[in-house]
């Protein structure tokens, strides 16, 4: 076996039943779960009792490759279920492709579907029900939905299950892995809850919270950074402290290069984009990988139109897009109110989503990183004026937590709370964090008495 560090050892060889790492960014975590299950394979376990679960094709190619047995069921969920359903029915399920119905409905009846229809049940959703069923179309909900039920029925399970990127796992998806679980079985997740950034289409990170507790997971942390210099890294973890809905580590640089971070901002987006060439023109005969990330697609057009298809040294793209992947030089452009974070925002946990959407762009960059805004852009021969985010702010000043020894006035919360802590509460017994807001706890209590926000400083509550 090749060297590894110790927090990646303890966790390839965990001895324990249910495993939950939580791997901080360019700590190695792909290798660990191919490691992981290269390790299961000496005991002689058959590699069709093993099921490793990912959430693209492409990653789950690679790790196949990467595998020393090819037998393994490295799948999506979306593969694995659709399998299952097709060799139940040996029957073609047409998969819908094209509706009459826009994107941004389609995403309100997925979050609908993945949450197993809680909460108000959205327009049109009933008219998208009979569509599907009057041309005899399926989603991958509904794809999964019978793929639960047939893992119920036919009592299907493996003796080992890994599943990467957890936290982008939504609720339909952690009901179909608890119900492969039996008491022989054996799990182990691997997630970040610092870069999930998919709450659009339904995924939760504090199911990761959620498995732990369900399964009294070991938890293993992976907090040594393979990817980035330590001034990208500083940046990172300054940033992403001021979330208070996760679960606390510090990406620590391996390497002792220092790196380099630029904040620049423009009075108009063309000073910003002749800054962003410039920098590119000096430093491409240097490094090998560039990229230009932004947070909505509009603001790619003049960089797309500037680089034709023969640059293959550069990928201009969005940060959603760009998750996974890592470059020597990043450029992170129009870092704007309004744009990153988003105007549509209206909740905390929506806030510290576009916080963890920033962070994992900065966390892209292995060498060096510019990050912009300009004041000025235009957008379809509109003029829009902007403020520098606040995140650029928080870049260079880590939030300060207020130490549990301190002084708590009255109105403030009298214990420090994380997602994850298991709490007692005199009349609704034991509970879990799965939400922390500045002053009230969203605390599940599961059973009949399920979801209950309570007052942080309550005397009914106390932490275990």
């Amino acid at each position: 076996m090749r060297k590894y560090s110790e927090e990646q050892l303890s966790a390839i060889k965990t001895k324990h039943s249910h495993t939950a790492v939580i791997a901080g960014a360019g700590s190695g975590k792909t290798t660990v779960l191919i490691e992981r299950i290269n390790e299961i394979l000496k005991e002689n376990i058959t590699p069709n009792d093993i099921l490793a679960i990912t959430f693209t094709r492409k990653a789950a190619s690679e790790m196949v490759e990467r595998i020393e047995n090819k037998n393994v069921n490295i799948k999506t969920f979306d593969a694995f279920c659709y399998e299952l359903v097709l060799n139940e029915f040996k029957e073609n399920i047409r998969i819908i492709e094209r509706s009459p119905f826009s994107e941004s409905e389609i995403t309100r009846f997925n979050n609908y579907d993945v949450n197993m229809k809680k909460g108000l049940k959205p327009q049109k959703y009933d008219e998208y029900v009979n569509y599907k069923k009057e041309n005899n179309l399926y989603d991958f909900n509904d794809i999964e939905l019978i793929a639960l039920d047939l893992i119920k029925k036919n009592n299907i399970t493996f003796k080992y299950i890994l599943i990467d990127e957890f936290q982008d796992t939504n609720e339909l998806q952690y009901l179909i892995f608890k119900a492969l679980i039996k008491n022989n079985t054996k799990t182990f997740i691997v997630g970040d809850p610092d870069q999930s950034i998919y709450g659009f289409r339904g995924a939760d990170f504090k199911i990761i919270a959620k498995y732990i507790n369900d399964y009294d997971a070991k938890t293993l942390i992976l907090s040594n950074n393979y990817r980035s210099t330590k001034e990208i890294l500083n940046k990172a973890n300054n940033l992403i402290v001021h979330n208070k809905q996760r679960i606390e580590k510090e990406l620590i640089p391996y390497t002792k290069d220092v790196g380099r971070v630029e904040i620049r901002k423009f009075h108009n987006e063309t000073f910003e984009f002749e800054y962003v060439i410039r920098n590119y023109e000096q430093l491409k005969n240097k490094y090998k990988s560039f990229a230009i990330l932004y947070r909505n697609n509009f603001q790619g057009n003049l960089y797309k139109r500037h680089f034709r298809n023969e640059t293959d040294d550069i990928l201009i793209t969005t940060i959603h897009q760009s998750k996974g992947l890592e470059f020597d030089v990043v450029f992170i452009i129009g870092v704007n109110e309004k744009i990153l974070p988003a105007d549509r925002i209206t909740k905390v946990s929506e806030l510290e989503e576009e916080r963890r959407l920033f962070f994992v762009a900065i966390t892209r960059a292995k060498k060096l990183l510019f990050i912009s805004s300009s004041t000025n852009s235009n957008f379809s021969g509109v003029n829009m004026n902007h403020k520098p985010s606040k995140f650029i702010r928080e870049l260079n000043i880590p939030f300060k937590r207020k130490s549990k020894i301190e002084v708590i006035e009255k109105e403030k919360v009298k214990e420090t709370y994380q997602i994850g802590d298991k709490v007692k509460h005199n009349n609704f017994g034991e509970g879990l964090i799965v939400e922390v807001g500045k002053r009230v706890l969203t605390i599940d209590f599961s059973g009949e008495i399920g979801i209950r926000k309570i007052m942080a400083n309550h005397s009914s509550i106390k932490k275990l």
